[in-house]
């Protein structure tokens, strides 16, 4: 993955333009540098939450925080971040906002064509997470080393080592095919184990046990057939007794109907005497049950309404005289509170004159201060600065070259002492490993003594040169320190030049002893207007406090009388209906009850209303009626009487018993048919069985044996592919190249003092980067645990570097081809700066990796290096401004 171009605005320190850091194919080793604070990580950030939604201060436990991205007193914020995987580029744009957007775009022949992302709610991450082959932690652990977590990588588990070393080199393809491999020769097994557990459930069929069940199902159909004719012999017996039980009952009903005719047509005078009266009450005692209510009511509403008439009347008054009290005092009110409004605003138009004034005072004051400080300053400041800063350069190369030939002359005796500890081993006889011949005793006691004697001359050349890198070391240290301090200084002027330049644009005029006199008239006056308001205050609140109580009097007064109002109107209302249900009932009334309604009482009512009821649950309606019907059905009735008995004695006497009966001897004759079906059933799923045993026992024999060849054959494969095999063969490949790597980077980062290898003890199946290191003075390794915290920082660039050194050579199925490391070059001295330079230019000259990003805001460390950004913060926020040093 090579970053190419990061675009951000309203992005936590970025504003509006929009901030652009582009990285071009022409460089792959870029800086960004600038002061702390000013959003040099924002921009890795961006990256972060472009691809996997996830930034620096994100809660573990809701990643949806975005909010605390948004750049102060903007809506949303807009991210954008292209970059190339191998020879594919992508574009992923997101925003935060009113429309919050979350695309990705792939390159097509120069156009920019959007990707269909996964349904769900983290689409990109998991597109990203896909392409990339590494998670966000995976992605800050080898790819992006954080401020203050660069030694993540070596000091994480075993297990998430080994998960990104596999992401790496691709080993998920092969895990994904020793899975199906794996999945196929379990599948295998099951299959052979099923067959086997069938087999052994299948009987063997014998001859004679066929032969006897032929025999069963040929005696089981004769029984069948003559189950079956005696059941149609029951069933049919069960209508016959149906119909014998339908006509005995059609002859008692019949016979019934007659004798209650006969009873009729002996009480007839008695039932129309009961059908008139109860014909008479029910036309009367309706209206009758609610006449007398009605006039009961009436009476009861003269006197109330009479009443509630005169209470309206004294309630009218009181409104009038509580409504009269309340306008009074509202009125007070509104005169003192306007007379405290106007109190109010001189006492507001005072405050503002009095604030004016001591603003300007305070002006005054701070621009007289300000004159003072700047007559400390000397006037040629800067000249003592441009002075201090060519020493500062000149020293800074003279440490340079003094420092080149220290490790010169160092490199060149080691190798010399080296020469002669190996030559002090070589015996007479032996090949010269200087002059290609023959060793004497006199050749090698000369060549002893010239090595020495070169190596007494380099001794001495090695302390000179010690010295003078010590000297010029101490110069720069003291050109350094006379910088800083006039800079410093320079600083602080024009800090102070600036800030009396706006502190002047207010153009205060006017004395400071005289503004402090205007300030006390000004406090005086406040007092009095302060007072005034107070008081018309005061009287407002007592005015309003009595206009209350008076609206609080009509109002109770208003709502008595609304009351009293709406119950006449009821009381009214009622009697008007009562009067008028009086008058439409009494026509309603007939015979002789317009005469007596009226001396009838409620009780009165409910007796005729109770002996009209009386007369309904007697029947007596019902008796009129089938009296006046019995004449003409009595002849008929008697003629089907007549019919059903001659039906019945047709009806054969073994027919002539209950339904029930004949039922149950239907049911027990169907069980009967039920058992000989069943029996016949049997004897036929008998046979089938035999039949369908002996082919599956012959069908589970061959799948036995096809089952237990295949296991064989994916049992072996598995072994190959599995994690012990050919996966572990990759994994550890890989470990041992990327390590080569990452040791050869931490020799040129410590000047030979460290080195890292394998810890073999440490190896299992689930673990990887297992490291020791080595220092040049101490042969025992230690683990990075135990490492200070510049050693591990160099350490874990080392392996960051290996890593993407190792996933650029293009042999991966992920080439990283990457590293940014962000901040942490604070815990490496100027010699560790040093060398941390020089190795990133020596990977850069050997095109080790695409593109590498540093981030730092040491000025020492960072001019070291020609291509880059430099943030700095601006009115509309953090600006990138590019540099190029050729």
């Amino acid at each position: 993955m090579i970053p190419r171009k990061v675009v951000l605005e309203n992005f936590l320190s970025f504003g509006t333009p929009a901030a652009t850091v582009e990285f071009s194919a022409d460089e792959p080793l870029w800086v960004l540098c600038g002061p702390n604070g000013v959003g040099k990580s924002a921009v890795f950030d961006a990256i972060t939450y472009a691809l996997f939604g996830c930034h620096r201060g994100t809660d573990r436990k809701d990643k949806d925080k975005k909010g605390q991205l948004v750049r102060h007193g903007a809506n949303g914020f807009r991210v954008e971040f292209e970059f190339q995987v191998g020879r594919r580029a992508f574009k992923v744009q997101r925003s935060h906002g009113k429309n919050s957007v979350e695309r990705v775009f792939r390159d097509a022949a120069g156009e920019w064509v959007e990707v269909d992302l996964p349904a769900g709610v983290n689409r990109v991450r998991e597109w990203a997470e896909a392409e990339l082959g590494l998670t966000y932690d995976q992605f800050t652990a080898s790819v992006l080393l954080r401020q203050g977590e660069a030694d993540r990588i070596i000091l994480a588990t075993g297990k998430d080592r080994l998960d990104m070393l596999k992401k790496v080199i691709g080993v998920e393809r092969f895990e994904a095919l020793s899975g199906r491999v794996k999945k196929a020769a379990n599948e295998a097994d099951d299959r052979k184990r099923r067959a086997t557990e069938k087999v052994g459930g299948v009987p063997v069929v014998a001859p004679d046990e066929f032969a006897a069940a032929v025999t069963a199902e040929r005696e089981a159909v004769t029984g069948s057939e003559a189950a079956r004719d005696a059941e149609a012999d029951a069933v049919g017996r069960v209508a016959q007794a149906a119909e014998f039980t339908r006509l005995s009952k059609e002859v008692a009903d019949l016979t019934r109907l007659l004798d209650a005719a006969a009873v009729r047509r002996a009480a007839a005078d008695r039932i129309r005497t009961g059908h008139t009266r109860l014909g008479d009450l029910d036309a009367a005692v309706p209206t009758l049950a609610k006449l007398v209510p009605a006039r009961d009511e009436r009476a009861r509403l003269a006197p109330e309404r009479d009443r509630l008439t005169a209470e309206a009347d004294i309630g009218e008054n009181a409104v009038r005289t509580a409504t009269a009290d309340r306008d009074r005092h509202r009125e007070a009110a509104t005169t003192h509170k306007l007379r405290a409004d106007e109190a109010a605003n001189a006492l507001k138009e005072c405050e503002a004159a009095r604030t004016a004034d001591a603003a300007a005072l305070k002006v005054a004051e701070e621009v007289e201060g300000i004159d003072r400080e700047l007559t400390g300053f000397p006037a040629d400041l800067d000249d003592q600065f441009h002075a201090a800063a060519e020493e500062r350069t000149a020293a800074r190369a003279a440490a340079a070259e003094a420092r080149d030939a220290h490790v010169a002359a160092r490199t060149v005796l080691k190798q010399r002492e080296k020469e002669l500890a190996d030559f002090g081993a070589v015996e007479a006889g032996a090949t010269c490993s200087r002059c290609r011949q023959p060793v004497t005793a006199e050749h090698a006691a000369a060549e002893r003594q010239a090595l020495a004697d070169e190596i007494a001359r380099l001794e001495v050349a090695k302390t000179s040169a010690s010295a003078a890198e010590a000297a010029t070391k101490a110069r720069q240290t003291a050109a350094e320190a006379g910088h800083d301090r006039l800079d410093t200084h320079r600083r602080e002027r024009d800090k102070l030049s600036q800030k009396r330049l706006g502190l002047t644009s207010y153009a205060v005029e006017t004395p400071a002893a005289e503004l402090r006199d205007r300030l006390a008239a000004r406090a005086a006056e406040t007092t009095r207007h302060t007072t005034a308001a107070a008081d018309e205050r005061a009287k407002a609140k007592v005015a309003a406090a009595a206009a209350t109580a008076a609206e609080a009097a009509r109002a109770a007064a208003d709502a008595k009388l609304t009351t009293t109002r709406v119950r006449l109107s009821e009381v009214r209302d009622q009697a008007v209906k009562a009067e008028s249900t009086v008058a439409a009932l009494l026509g309603t009334l007939t015979g002789d009850w317009p005469d007596r309604w009226e001396a009838l009482s409620t009780a009165d009512v409910a007796a005729l209303a109770a002996e009209r009821d009386g007369l309904r649950a007697a029947g007596v309606e019902a008796d009129f009626r089938a009296l006046g019907d019995d004449a003409a059905l009595d002849a008929e009735r008697s003629k089907q009487r007549a019919a059903a008995t001659a039906a019945i004695d047709a009806i054969p006497d073994a027919a002539r018993i209950t339904v029930v009966v004949a039922e149950v001897a239907a049911k027990a004759a169907r069980a009967a048919t039920a058992l000989a079906a069943a029996a016949l059933a049997a004897a036929t799923a008998g046979l089938k069985a035999l039949h369908d045993r002996r082919e599956e026992r012959d069908r589970l024999l061959a799948a036995e044996k096809a089952a237990e060849a295949d296991a064989r054959v994916h049992a072996k494969l598995n072994r190959h592919l599995g994690a012990d095999g050919m996966q572990r063969e990759l994994v550890r490949s890989a470990e041992r190249q990327i390590v080569r790597f990452a040791d050869e980077t931490v020799r040129h980062l410590s000047d030979g003092d460290l080195s890292v290898e394998l810890d073999d003890a440490e190896e299992g199946p689930d673990k990887a980067f297992t490291l020791k290191v080595r220092r040049a003075e101490n042969p025992v390794p230690i683990g990075v645990a135990y490492l200070s915290g510049s050693q591990k920082f160099r350490v874990a660039v080392a392996v960051a570097l290996g890593i993407g050194r190792f996933a650029t050579s293009g042999t991966q199925a992920r080439p990283l081809e990457s590293v940014i490391i962000d901040e942490g070059f604070g815990s490496l001295d100027k010699d560790g700066l040093r060398c941390m330079a020089d190795e990133l230019h020596r990977l850069k000259d050997k095109l080790a990796l695409k593109r590498v990003i540093l981030v730092s805001h040491q000025e020492a460390f960072t001019d070291r290096f020609p291509v880059g950004y430099h943030l700095a913060p601006g009115d509309a926020g953090t600006t990138a401004t590019p540099f190029r040093r050729y």
